[in-house]
């Protein structure tokens, strides 16, 4: 069985996990037992309540964790948990956002476009597409042509 780890830079980023025997970082890096895992890590983050509930309220706009509280029905250690698991695999961006007395606190976004799990013969290929922030997206445009 063949577990590879691959970063596929395009419009939005997208992180796949094979199952199987080698993985393989962006950097040429080779780690074999952090795939599965991974997989089975962000595969229980995802079949949580909460933790859908989070990723479906931070879609369109970014809200705070005490937001995000009240939203999702549970306690803001509950939400802060649940963020920190969604941050390890960069489910979620976190900003600082000015509220209009001056006062500044953390804002959560979901980065999480889309997951899809295939059956291969080799086995499950587990791919998760990351949105790109509007920055991301121009520095990337910028790079692209600069290296030309």
């Amino acid at each position: 069985m063949i577990t590879i780890l691959q970063y596929k830079p395009s419009s939005h980023d997208s992180k796949s996990w094979n199952c199987g025997y080698a993985l393989i970082r962006p950097g040429g890096e080779v780690c074999m037992e952090r795939v599965n895992e991974d997989v089975r890590e962000i595969s229980g983050l995802l079949a949580d309540d909460i933790t859908q509930r989070i990723l479906v309220e931070t879609t369109e706009q970014p809200m705070s964790a005490n937001e995000l509280s009240d939203a999702c029905d549970v306690s803001p250690q509950t939400v802060y948990r649940r963020l920190e698991r969604l941050q390890e695999y960069e489910l979620v961006t976190e900003a600082v956002a000015l509220d209009d007395d001056g006062h500044h606190h953390k804002v959560y976004t979901a980065t999480l476009d889309q997951v899809t799990i295939k059956l291969t013969a080799d086995g499950f290929e587990f791919d998760l597409s990351l949105r790109q922030r509007m920055a991301a997206r121009f520095r990337q445009f910028v790079t692209e042509v600069r290296d030309r």
